[in-house]
C-alpha cells in the first residue's frame, strides 16, 4: 500500500498545501500540528477534523518509534503536548470521542517511547501531570477505561526519578485520582489501582512516603480495609444462598471470593514494600475495621450464645470461609502487631 495519500484534512480546514503527503513523514507530522494549531477550539464543525488528527498523530508516533527517531524529537521540540492540554481545557472536551481519543494518543506515546531522555522531557512539562488533575466525564465507561489506561500506563514509567514530575509540595493527583476508584464496579479499573498504587509505595523517596501515610491521602487505607469488610459482608450473604446449589448462586460466591482473595493479597503487597510507616498504618487500619468487626468478634460472640447482639453479627459460615482463603502472613502480621489490644 502507498504510503502516500491525499489529506482531506488539509483540504477541509484551508490547508490547500497539503494535498498530497507522505502519510509516514515528518512533513506530515507538521501538517497534523497545524490542523490542531488552526483549531484550539472544538466545535461541530471541526471535531471530526481535530479526532482524526489526533489518531493519525498517534500512528505517526508509534510508526516513528519504531522506524524514526526523528519524529518524536519533532513532537518534543515543537510541544505538540500543549495542543493536547489546551483542547482538554474546554470542559466539552473531556467527555465523548474527542477526550477518547487525546487519552488513547498519550497512552500510546508513553507505553511506545523507550528511551529515557524522551520520558523525562515528556513528563517534565507537566502536560501529562495536568491531564491527570483534570476531571474527566466518568459516567461514560469508554472515557474511565482509557483515562485509566493512561494512569496505568504512567506508573509504569513511574521510578524515584520520574515521581517528581507528578508529586510536588503535597500534590500527587496521579496517585490521589487514582485511589478514589479503589471500590469501582469494574474489576479492571480496580485492578490499574493497586498496580499503580503498589508502584508508588516502591518509591523510596521520604517526601512521596511522607505523603501517602499523610492525611488526607492516608483515609485511602481506611477505605480499603471497609472495602474489604464490605465484600466480606457480601460474601456472607452469598453463603447463607448457597444451599440451593444452582450454578449462579456457586459462580457469585467464587466471584466475591475471588475478589476477596485479590484484596487480601494487595493488602500483603502493600506490606511487603517495605515503605516506612506504611505497613503499621495499613495494620491498624485492617484491624480496626475488617479483622477485629468480621473475624474476631463474631466467633468470640459465637462463644457465648447468652451474650445480648447490640448489632447482627456475621455468621460463622464466613469465618470458616475466611479462615480456609486467608494469607496467614497477612494474619499474623495484623495478630502480632495487635496482640496487646
Amino acid at each position: 500500500m502507498s504510503r502516500r495519500t491525499t489529506s482531506w484534512l488539509g483540504g477541509l480546514l484551508g490547508g490547500s498545501e497539503q494535498q498530497d503527503v507522505d502519510r509516514f513523514s515528518i512533513e506530515h507530522l507538521r501538517h497534523l500540528r497545524d490542523v490542531l494549531s488552526s483549531n484550539p477550539r472544538v466545535n461541530d464543525a471541526n471535531r471530526d477534523a481535530v479526532v482524526e488528527a489526533l489518531r493519525s498523530i498517534a500512528e505517526l508516533m508509534v510508526w516513528g518509534d519504531q522506524h524514526d527517531p526523528k519524529f518524536l524529537e519533532y513532537f518534543l521540540e515543537n510541544n505538540i503536548l500543549q495542543h493536547f492540554t489546551n483542547i482538554l481545557q474546554q470542559p466539552s472536551n473531556r467527555r465523548g470521542e474527542v477526550a477518547i481519543q487525546v487519552l488513547q494518543t498519550l497512552s500510546m506515546l508513553i507505553q511506545n517511547i523507550q528511551s529515557k531522555t524522551a520520558i523525562f522531557y515528556m513528563f517534565s512539562n507537566n502536560h501529562i501531570n495536568a491531564v491527570v488533575g483534570m476531571h474527566f466525564d466518568f459516567d461514560d465507561d469508554e472515557v474511565l477505561g482509557h483515562y485509566i489506561t493512561l494512569l496505568k500506563s504512567i506508573s509504569l514509567k513511574l521510578n524515584k526519578d520520574t515521581v517528581q514530575f507528578f508529586y510536588d509540595k503535597g500534590s500527587f493527583p496521579l496517585y490521589t485520582e487514582a485511589i478514589k476508584l479503589i471500590n469501582h464496579h469494574d474489576g479492571m479499573v480496580r485492578a490499574a489501582v493497586r498496580t499503580l498504587t503498589l508502584k508508588v509505595y516502591h518509591i523510596r523517596e521520604p517526601a512521596v512516603q511522607s505523603f501517602v501515610i499523610s492525611q488526607p491521602a492516608s483515609h485511602y487505607f481506611s477505605r480499603l480495609a471497609s472495602y474489604v469488610a464490605d465484600q466480606c459482608q457480601v460474601l456472607d450473604r452469598l453463603l447463607t444462598l448457597l444451599g440451593s446449589a444452582s450454578a449462579t448462586a456457586t459462580y457469585n460466591v467464587d466471584s466475591c471470593l475471588a475478589e476477596v482473595e485479590d484484596l487480601l493479597s494487595y493488602c500483603n503487597d502493600i506490606l511487603s514494600t517495605g515503605a516506612d510507616g506504611l505497613a503499621s498504618l495499613v495494620l491498624q487500619c485492617l484491624w480496626e475495621s475488617f479483622a477485629l468487626p468480621v473475624i474476631v468478634n463474631p466467633l468470640v460472640m459465637a462463644q457465648q450464645p447468652d451474650t445480648p447482639r447490640q448489632q447482627p453479627q456475621s455468621k460463622p459460615m464466613l469465618q470458616t470461609t475466611l479462615i480456609t482463603h486467608f494469607d496467614w502472613c497477612l494474619m499474623c502480621a495484623i495478630q502480632n502487631n495487635f496482640a496487646a489490644l
